[in-house]
């Protein structure tokens, strides 16, 4: 059975970030979170949402040149 939420530890040990910055995406809306009980924890649909804004905001970073050589960025 595959695990439909994730605690922060999880999450760190995951290599998203550290605690502390888990903890500041919650907080500032970035990365949604339930608490049961004394812990909270992040919907792993959630990552999914958060990959894909990670990645389309990574997109269109460098324009590339005809010879497919990155010039500045844009």
């Amino acid at each position: 059975m595959e695990k439909k939420f994730l605690s922060i530890e999880e999450l760190a040990d995951a290599g998203l970030g550290s605690r502390a910055t888990i903890w500041r995406y919650i907080k500032q809306g970035k990365l949604p979170a339930i608490r049961l009980g004394r812990s909270y924890r992040v919907p792993v649909a959630a990552l999914d949402t958060l990959e894909a804004a990670a990645l389309k905001g990574a997109v269109g970073t460098y324009d590339l040149t005809r010879d497919g050589s990155r010039s500045e960025e844009v």
